[in-house]
């Protein structure tokens, strides 16, 4: 194989597989949005003391759940497939500039990890601040607190580097990360599947 022809292939598969996993989400949601007109969900509200059909309750999950995890199932499987490759890329000692935990509020605490990173390849500086492939926020704080002890400011972890687009970094190459994004999202996919059960709807509508 050609020097550089890897690089594409991997920076594309990079570039191409977020922009089809936003559209996705885009026509997942055109879709719902029509089912929803189409079948009068709105007129499903309020939901209290009101019988709702099956596939009625279907689409008022699978309208928020759907959308975002499918696309959440396809961004999870790219990064599969990257922790697959990573381990038979080549190392180089990295510097950490920066490792700090902030916690950031919205629909509760998101605490995120932030670590920064620096390591040469050929004479050439780059910089990086991704730990895991499918790096996100955590819900309790002690678990990025931990991640950034590993990784003290100053210290000099082993940087995987993509050998065709060494811009492409990672100091953790195990699969846990990915692998619980993997299972979340297909529990948003399935969620919606709880409005054909009898049970749910009784409890819908209380």
């Amino acid at each position: 194989m050609a020097p550089g022809a890897s690089t594409s292939a991997t920076g594309t598969i990079i570039r191409w597989w977020g922009r089809a996993a936003g559209i996705l989400a885009l026509v997942l949601l055109g879709l719902f949005l029509y089912l929803d007109r189409a079948h009068h969900v709105t007129e499903a509200f309020p939901l209290k003391q009101r019988p709702t059909p099956p596939f009625v309750a279907f689409l008022l999950l699978g309208t928020i759940c759907i959308p975002l995890g499918a696309p959440l199932l396809l961004m999870a499987l790219r990064d599969r497939w990257l922790v697959a490759q990573s381990p038979s890329w080549p190392t180089v000692e990295g510097t950490v500039l920066e490792s700090k935990v902030e916690t950031r509020l919205g629909k509760g605490p998101r605490n995120m990890l932030e670590v920064r990173y620096e390591y040469t390849v050929d004479g050439r500086r780059y910089e990086s601040s991704r730990v895991f492939f499918s790096q996100g926020s955590y819900r309790f704080r002690a678990n990025p607190e931990a991640v950034a002890e590993r990784f003290p400011v100053g210290s000099h972890p082993a940087v995987h580097y993509d050998p065709d687009e060494a811009s492409i970094a990672v100091l953790d190459t195990s699969a846990d990360q990915a692998g619980s994004t993997i299972w979340w999202s297909l529990g948003f996919l399935l969620l919606p599947l709880l409005g054909f059960s009898q049970q749910f709807r009784d409890l819908l509508n209380g």
